[in-house]
């Protein structure tokens, strides 16, 4: 009961938000709820239908025609007539995202109620702008999590037991060392080169634990962590979506971002050839 009283209370205040507020200004509100949501959606590594249908949902939601919506990887533009009848238009582009499946998850049940219950422009945006501000994983977990990654791949790999473990604390160190890259918001071609270039570097000293035989078998188990897996699932998804522009992007950012690791890791291995032979 406390929920429907709750959905009541929202369209009421929703209603009363209309009638206290110029259309215009009601529109221009509503440009930046919508705005706002596809570049939330685009942050957390959303496909690109995904960002699109969710924001012509929302404008259709609250009576507005002729609705253009067009996104990239990177940028989203849209257009739509209001209800008030003038014409609006915005652009935005995204600088970094990273994969965030619950936000994702989060954002849609969020654009579903407010379809459906159609709260005020300004009421959804906070809410909206509540979800993007929620906290991500903690430090501690997403180290944990990079080094089980390792750990669970290696294992895919058919390693030992050892090596699994070996490759556990490769991840482990390298998202330590790379939090710094994180924060500075370093570009990421870049970091995937200083993080091959660490994998490979600790990954040598098994040369000599006993676990020769197995070294590709960590090498690979632990790049997976760097390697962009949910982009090139989105990139196969848009272009079967007939979205070609948006999944050949996504398509060449993986495959930019997948040299970068060789690249990374032909070049720590050049170094420990020249210092120490093969």
């Amino acid at each position: 009961m406390s929920e429907v009283s709750q959905n009541s209370e929202s369209i009421s205040a929703a209603r009363e938000q209309e009638n206290s507020i110029s259309p215009e200004l009601f529109d221009e509100q509503l440009l930046k709820l919508v705005i706002t949501l596809g570049h939330c959606l685009q942050k957390c590594a959303a496909e690109t239908y995904r960002v699109e249908e969710s924001c012509s949902y929302l404008l259709n939601a609250y009576g507005c025609t002729d609705v253009e919506v067009f996104a990239v990887a990177n940028y989203i533009s849209l257009a739509f007539t209001g209800p008030s009848g003038k014409e609006f238009s915005a652009q935005k582009r995204l600088h970094m995202r990273s994969d965030n499946l619950r936000k994702i998850d989060l954002l849609n049940a969020k654009t579903r109620q407010i379809c459906e219950l159609k709260p005020s422009p300004e009421q959804a945006l906070k809410e909206i702008e509540a979800i993007d501000a929620l906290p991500s994983y903690s430090f501690p977990a997403q180290v944990l999590i990079c080094g089980l990654v390792g750990f669970g791949f290696t294992f895919l790999l058919k390693g030992s037991l050892a090596a699994c473990t070996y490759a556990f604390g490769i991840d482990v160190v390298l998202r330590l060392l790379l939090e710094l890259f994180y924060k500075e918001q370093t570009n990421r071609i870049f970091v995937n080169i200083i993080g091959g270039m660490i994998v490979t570097f600790l990954a040598w000293p098994c040369r000599y634990l006993g676990l020769a035989d197995e070294m590709n078998y960590i090498v690979a188990g632990s790049f997976m962590y760097l390697f962009p897996g949910i982009a090139l699932m989105n990139s196969i998804r848009d272009i079967i979506a007939s979205d070609y522009l948006a999944g050949l992007t996504k398509l060449l950012e993986t495959i930019l971002v997948a040299m970068s690791i060789a690249i990374g890791s032909g070049l720590a291995l050049s170094l420990l050839n020249h210092w120490g032979g093969m």
